[in-house]
Order: structure tokens, then C-alpha cells, then sequence
């Protein structure tokens, strides 16, 4: 059971289940792993391969302590009966000139996807990102495919800064434009 102190929200998805969104711990590096490579194998959006997903345990619950001990960092999982169905990771700059600014992924299962699930995730990450010590631009790479991320992304006040064409192989020989888009969540 996590921390009341992690805990950020109890949503109810539009099909009635219970999802309780909080801060990712260590202790959750051998539920974080297999949904990562899991999920890699869902849609053909993200550019990681699940074989690619190499970091062991300690490895993974070393990255999440990161997260967890700066507060410029976060790593947010939703979750449902014991199940992980989403998680959110941002990640600063490391550069002084450009670490004012920093890059998130979010992933959401399949059986949560047009629930509200990402929109949930995504208020809750801006909320955080007002008040993270330097961070001042939020960043993401986007498939030029995923639409349904785009409009979302948009109507979050994200705005498309970018093209990468051709940047990302469809592994059958094909390729993919990745959009890259940004947000300023502070002057």
C-alpha cells in the first residue's frame, strides 16, 4: 500500500474503477519494470523496443530514488486492485543553460485509454511542474501518428515547436515524424 504522503489523487475512470495516482518509491521497481516492457509491446507510438529495457532492479529502484529525493524530478504510476495502469516520468536537463526545462513520457494501458486516465495524469504533472524548484518549460517528443496525444497535449497548452521527419523506423521498413512540442509553466 503507498504512503498517504505519496498519494496524489483517487480518480474513478468512466468505467467505474478506482484509480489512485501517487508518487513512485524503490519498492516499486518489480511492478515498474514489467509494466515497461509490457507496454512497449502495445503500440507502435513508443521508440523504445521492449528488448531495449535493460536496467535490473536495482538499477530501476536506484532511477526511482532519484526521482523520488529531487525535487525537480518526478515519476508518477496510476494504478487499480493492485494493478499498474499508468505512469508519468520527468526528467530535468542536466546542462545549467537548458536545465530550467526537462522531458516527460506518459503511458497509459489499453483498457484505460479514453477514459480520462491521461488528462487526470497530465493536470495533476502541471500542477507539480508550477511549483518544482527551476523548472520552468516541460517537453515532450510526440509520434506524428499519435493524434489522439497531440489533441490532448494541445488543449493542455502545449505547443508544437518542431518536426523530426523520418526520425523514428516502424521496424517493417517504414518511417515515422516525431512532433516535438513544449509547454512554459512559469515566466
Amino acid at each position: 500500500m503507498a504512503e498517504p504522503s505519496n498519494v496524489l489523487k483517487v480518480w474513478t475512470s468512466r468505467s467505474g474503477k478506482e484509480v489512485l495516482i501517487r508518487k513512485a518509491g524503490p519498492a516499486d521497481a518489480s511492478r515498474t519494470l514489467p509494466y515497461q516492457r509490457s507496454i512497449l509491446t502495445e503500440t507502435e507510438y513508443f521508440i523504445k523496443l521492449p528488448e531495449e529495457v535493460t536496467q535490473n532492479l536495482e538499477q530501476e529502484a536506484e532511477r526511482i530514488r532519484g526521482h523520488a529525493e529531487d525535487p525537480a524530478q518526478l515519476f508518477l504510476l496510476a494504478e487499480t486492485e493492485g494493478r499498474l495502469v499508468g505512469h508519468l516520468r520527468f526528467e530535468p536537463k542536466k546542462l545549467q543553460r537548458i536545465s530550467h526545462s526537462g522531458e516527460f513520457g506518459i503511458s497509459i494501458v489499453p483498457d484505460f485509454r479514453d477514459q480520462g486516465l491521461g488528462r487526470v495524469i497530465l493536470e495533476l504533472f502541471l500542477e507539480w511542474a508550477v511549483k518544482a524548484p527551476g523548472i520552468k518549460k516541460v517537453c515532450l517528443e510526440v509520434n506524428a501518428g499519435n493524434e489522439r496525444a497531440i489533441r490532448l497535449y494541445e488543449r493542455f497548452g502545449f505547443e508544437r515547436e518542431g518536426y523530426l521527419k523520418k526520425s523514428v523506423s516502424d521496424c517493417k521498413g517504414g518511417w515515422t515524424d516525431t512532433v516535438l512540442m513544449a509547454k512554459w509553466v512559469k515566466d
